[in-house]
């Protein structure tokens, strides 16, 4: 999918403003059990908002909500401020593209991308408009004859992406619509698909499992667990500060070293089992000299050095000892032991990196400034 220079074919796409959507003490019961709890969340028109968290969080419920297709046992979803309780999924406005693509197997390509178009009663010359329009929006200009079966799966998601943007919604709605593609594919079509957001403009709610994903695309991110809400806002927020030991361990890799709060104040230290003391950059509300907590820090903010590291106030040291490597490409993963701990740490393939073998006894540094103490 290369992306396209805008011009005048393309101009009635690029004027979708969206709609808000504010979801309010949101919840859904199935037979007793729980899948959404009390869910507050409130995504700006033209936002694109991933919902994040493992299988069985609540994620393809709030779509699900959203759209219409579910009922809320609690709560109200509102969009543009409008309670839509009221309002059935068909006059919603509302775009969907799934994993599995849905497009009908024995329909063309433009007829794929027209069908929500025909369902409006659109004249014919307006449906044949906003299907060439559409297709080359998503590069798939000349490819209106082709049958489903005849294109790879990335044309068949572009073309699910097509008929979801022609009906001109207020709100898109995906749901791990990249989760059956290969990781270069995949990756390849993320970086379009935020091109053809910024292009576009419509209000993107977009479920995955991927941090990766999450992290690429995403003005905001919601994280779920339980079906409950563990944090939201933009992806670097929640990246270098977490609110709690889920988000930080869930969103990409974190060292998590248990001990107790030895310093509450504007320089937060932690001690760990063995008394060693390390500083944090901050420390999560509520937690005072006492109370059981973990510093967290992210693998990339910690040195590996085989020597003893120079005294500095601002700087955490631990004596360590290197457990495996894990080449990735252009880095490569090590695992110590510390402190009776796992610490990761991420060290760039550079031409002349030395990397230690398993065994070798070495020091680990990071600034208090890259870490950060939470509640246990």
């Amino acid at each position: 999918m290369t992306a396209q220079t805008p011009d005048a074919t393309l101009a009635e796409p690029q004027s979708l403003a969206g709609k808000s959507v504010s979801l309010e003490r949101l919840s859904k019961r199935y037979a007793g059990i729980r899948a959404l709890d009390s869910l507050d969340l409130a995504l700006p028109a033209g936002a694109f908002c991933t919902l994040l968290g493992p299988s069985g969080s609540g994620k393809t419920t709030v779509l699900k909500l959203v759209a219409g297709f579910e009922t809320p046992s609690e709560g109200a979803v509102r969009i543009d401020g409008r309670d839509v309780a009221a309002v059935p999924a068909s006059a919603r406005n509302i775009g969907m593209v799934f994993q599995n693509y849905a497009l009908f197997p024995h329909m063309s390509v433009a007829q794929n991308v027209a069908f929500g178009l025909e369902m409006r009663r659109l004249g014919r010359a307006e449906v044949a408009r906003r299907v060439r329009d559409g297709l080359a929006l998503v590069d798939l200009a000349g490819y209106d004859d082709r049958l489903p079966r005849q294109l790879s799966g990335g044309q068949q998601q572009r073309v699910a992406l097509a008929r979801a943007l022609v009906i001109r919604p207020d709100i898109l709605l995906m749901d791990e619509p990249l989760g059956a593609l290969d990781k270069g594919l995949r990756q390849s079509l993320q970086v379009e698909l935020k091109r053809l957001h910024a292009r576009v403009g419509v209000t993107v709610l977009f479920v995955t499992h991927d941090q990766e994903e999450a992290l690429h695309l995403s003005d905001l991110v919601a994280v779920l667990n339980h079906g409950r809400l563990q944090q939201v806002g933009p992806p670097e927020a929640l990246y270098n500060r977490p609110e709690n030991t889920f988000v930080a361990g869930f969103l990409g890799d974190c060292t998590l070293l248990p001990g107790t709060v030895a310093c509450a104040g504007d320089r937060p230290v932690l001690r760990l089992a063995d008394g060693t003391l390390l500083a944090a950059g901050r420390i999560a509300p509520g937690l005072t000299a006492g109370a059981d907590a973990v510093l967290g820090v992210r693998p990339e903010s910690v040195a590996v050095s085989p020597h003893v590291p120079a005294a500095a106030d601002t700087v955490n040291r631990l004596p360590a000892q290197v457990d495996t490597a894990i080449f990735s490409g252009n880095s490569y993963r090590i695992l110590l032991h510390a402190a009776g701990q796992t610490v990761s740490a991420t060290l760039p393939n550079t031409r002349n990196r030395t990397v230690p073998p398993p065994g070798t006894p070495v020091h680990l540094t990071f600034t208090h400034t890259d870490a950060f103490i939470l509640a246990a």
